[in-house]
């Protein structure tokens, strides 16, 4: 457990210890043979992971790592609740959930309670799809609590992903001096390709 008053600082150290880079380094050094995991101890840390010197010309590429890694992290933070309107139901309890004509329908004993999608109806029929086949929610005969499916996460994994890589990258670029002058996710894959150049970073992406 690592703890810190300083917010920004301890979304850059994850930055960094969720890095390919580190992740090598940590698993040579601590991993044993044979193992799938180790334990990472906050000496492992001190010990072994360095972090980039930070001067004038590459702050702005921290700041961005942090502020990307904030944005990955608050995307598990959405839940259904905060993308579709439930404000009109009043019922608790239903038998199934279903998608239709782009909204989110509530059944309970054949009477259809409409739920209209505030936003991200793409997500939420990703959800639908990737945890209950058909685009159906159905539990064997039991019955689906409203307060429960409120709370389900919905995560955009694509975008989760894109972000990952987009950090990843930035990191990278720190690590071995990349001379990044313009950021931003538009960027990602002109940053993508300059940091390919470094004859490590195959290495590094290929977990070698």
């Amino acid at each position: 457990m690592i703890a810190s008053n300083n917010k920004n600082e301890i979304l850059y150290l994850l930055a960094l210890l969720n890095n390919k880079i580190n992740e090598i380094i940590l698993k040579v050094n601590l991993m044993q043979e044979h193992e799938q995991s180790f334990l990472l101890p906050i000496t492992g840390i001190k010990e072994f992971v360095r972090i980039p010197k930070i001067i004038e010309d590459n702050q702005f590429i921290k700041d961005e790592i942090i502020k990307k890694t904030e944005e990955m992290l608050a995307l598990e933070e959405i839940k259904f609740s905060d993308l579709v309107d439930f404000s009109n139901v009043m019922m608790q309890k239903f038998n199934e959930v279903t998608l239709e004509g782009g909204d989110l329908i509530l059944i309970k004993d054949k009477k259809n309670f409409l739920c209209k999608i505030k936003k991200d109806k793409n997500l939420v029929e990703q959800t639908i799809k990737a945890k209950f086949s058909d685009n159906k929610l159905k539990l064997n005969g039991k019955e689906i609590d409203l307060s429960d499916l409120r709370e389900t996460p919905v995560i955009d994994f694509v975008k989760q992903k894109e972000l990952k890589n987009y950090i990843d990258d930035l990191v990278f670029a720190l690590y071995f001096r990349v001379p990044i002058k313009e950021l931003s996710g538009d960027k990602a894959a002109e940053i993508k390709k300059m940091c390919a150049e470094n004859e490590f970073y195959e290495i590094t992406n290929n977990n070698i």
